[in-house]
């Protein structure tokens, strides 16, 4: 991370503090709903894995990480998850696609369908009384429910110890410095300033924000990559990059079927 970048981050946390902001930081959230979100990113079904890997806040991409690797979440995981992923501009069509791939590997379709897929709807406002459920802010995740050991919801830099949040942390292209810096606004019990300092440190340059809501992350990030490679496409031609994921796939071990 560049000094200049560090110092927005620090810039942002001492205003907090001086605002006394920071304690119950986004209590106050008035920002975006993300409800009926446009795809602005053409995310599908089997792209999912595309934007998980570049865009997803940590939270995020543990989510999914433990979703592929036990084909499985259980409730408070996917309700974060899949409520997350229709702020996304997941469709309905799209999501249930996903989830039913994912869940194929331990579940028959007839299964999957009597079990999951009408929660799913629900929580697009198909279902039931027809509430159209927000996807949860920070506050939201860092305080609900606490977890038991087959749960994998919630924050990362408030639930994980520090090995397996370092672990986790090691999954993105992030200098020792910034780890360690990072760990020790975790350590201080500012998990949304560690989860914006490690936004500034992968998105260079890019835009000064907290992380209140990990769909304002995503949105962030998307932008910042495609802003990137329209710039790189003025100086240097068509760009090789596919912003949309529409390049890339899954392996067969994680494609979703239709």
């Amino acid at each position: 991370m560049c000094i200049r970048d560090s110092h927005k981050v620090d810039d942002i946390f001492k205003n907090h503090l001086e605002l006394g902001f920071l304690r119950n930081l986004d209590v106050k959230y008035t920002g975006p709903a993300y409800l009926d979100e446009k795809n602005i990113s053409n995310i599908t079904a089997d792209n999912v894995h595309v934007f998980a890997r570049k865009h997803f806040p940590l939270c995020m991409r543990e989510l999914f990480d433990k979703l592929l690797e036990d084909s499985h979440l259980k409730h408070f995981g996917r309700l974060q998850f899949g409520l997350f992923l229709k702020g996304t501009g997941l469709t309905i069509d799209e999501s249930l696609r996903f989830w039913k791939g994912i869940f194929s590997r331990r579940l028959n379709e007839s299964d999957f369908d009597k079990k999951y897929a009408y929660n799913i709807r629900h929580s697009y406002g198909e279902e039931g009384k027809k509430a159209d459920y927000y996807p949860w802010t920070c506050t939201k995740i860092l305080n609900n429910d606490p977890r038991s050991h087959d749960e994998h919801h919630g924050c990362p830099f408030k639930v994980y110890g520090g090995d397996n949040l370092k672990k986790a942390l090691g999954k993105y292209p992030l200098p020792v410095d910034d780890i360690e810096d990072i760990m020790k606004k975790r350590d201080g019990k500012h998990y949304q300033l560690a989860c914006s300092t490690m936004f500034q440190v992968l998105h260079p340059n890019g835009p000064d924000f907290t992380v209140e809501h990990p769909n304002k992350y995503f949105n962030e990030s998307y932008k910042y990559d495609t802003r990137k490679i329209h710039a790189n496409s003025g100086r240097k031609g068509p760009s090789s990059s596919a912003p949309r994921g529409s390049q890339e796939s899954f392996t067969p071990r994680d494609k979703i079927h239709h």
